[in-house]
């Protein structure tokens, strides 16, 4: 049983029976025990993501046992637990690939849509993205991993933040409320959360350590921001929003030499005004996925417990009652829901 997209556009998710993937050489069959529903999942599923070709088995973020192994894998055994990076498949050689940085590789597709992903019973993956587990970390929490190395290399990697700094981060999301935890490790001054509205989300990130919290459906963002800073703006911000609003009110609000560091995937190229990146002299960095070593250090991070993937869960369903699960996050009534195959 799988849940598979079947055309594109809007709908079109139904389980399905779908045969057990063969093990390739190179390759291990991992049975996933819990899986995350991304925001690209609900993108595909509503019909604004379209990077797939049907039919394809979702889902990507997931932690779960090794079946069987491939020849030529010596580093993993049945039984094993893991976590998975998203790359599917890639060429191997190319300088991105050599360097752990799959996720700029040419030839790279992800699980989950490139190729079929964890929405299963069983899925395939190269045996090189499989994370050995820490024994402390249980499979909902450890599903999150990925979504942990998506903040984190743009905390950690692509932004440079130093003790002191202000940071706003718009968008309180998964990314954004695991982007606020990371950015709490360096030491800031204040860290600033924005939302489209007082809800869930924005609780948990009080909650999270925020110093501020500010709903954009009926606050005034750019005022809001000014008046916590005491004018000055914010040193970072992070954009894991998606949104144009968001990334235009970012580029307000950052102080002259600030960053911005943009992480959520907007939906189609708008024009923007490019005045404030110039005349504040900002710099703009984009930030896409994760590399070898964001997994390794998140799996570190969370089996410490200076990270948490555990509080953002607020649902829990099995695969079968998927639909309920979208439509509770569509409804923004939740944080992150795991569906256990």
């Amino acid at each position: 049983m799988a849940l598979v997209k079947t055309a594109k556009g809007e709908g079109h998710l139904e389980l399905r029976e779908v045969p057990k993937p063969s093990v390739k050489t190179g390759h291990v069959l991992i049975k996933p025990e819990a899986v995350g529903i991304c925001g690209s999942d609900l993108a595909r599923y509503i019909g604004k993501l379209v990077d797939y070709e049907p039919p394809r088995i979702l889902g990507h973020e997931f932690s779960g046992t090794i079946a069987e192994v491939g020849d030529n894998v010596t580093q993993l055994s049945p039984g094993d637990r893991i976590v998975c990076e998203t790359h599917g498949t890639y060429c191997g050689s190319c300088y991105f690939c050599m360097t752990g940085q799959h996720a700029l590789c040419s030839a790279r597709k992800g699980i989950g849509y490139g190729v079929d992903g964890a929405y299963a019973e069983y899925v395939l993956a190269r045996a090189e993205m499989a994370h050995l587990m820490p024994d402390s970390l249980e499979f909902e929490e450890a599903a999150l991993t990925d979504t942990l190395t998506v903040a984190l290399h743009a905390v950690a990697d692509r932004a440079r933040l130093e003790p002191g700094n202000t940071v706003a981060i718009f968008g309180m999301g998964p990314v954004g409320l695991l982007a606020l935890q990371v950015a709490k490790l360096y030491g800031p001054t204040k860290i600033i959360a924005v939302d489209l509205s007082e809800n869930v989300r924005l609780k948990m990130a009080k909650e999270l350590g925020a110093d501020h919290t500010i709903a954009a459906g009926s606050q005034d963002v750019m005022s809001a921001i000014h008046e916590c800073t005491g004018g000055e703006g914010a040193d970072v911000c992070i954009d894991t929003a998606g949104s144009r609003a968001a990334l235009e009110v970012a580029l307000k609000v950052t102080k002259p030499s600030g960053q911005v560091v943009v992480v959520g995937t907007h939906a189609k190229p708008e024009e923007m005004d490019v005045e404030h990146i110039v005349t504040k002299q900002l710099a703009i960095i984009g930030s896409w996925s994760h590399t070898w070593m964001n997994c390794e250090t998140a799996l570190q991070l969370l089996a410490v417990r200076k990270v948490s993937t555990r509080i953002l869960i607020t649902h829990t369903f099995p695969l079968t009652e998927w639909k309920k699960a979208f439509e509770i996050l569509l409804n923004l009534q939740g944080v992150k829901a795991i569906l256990k195959p």
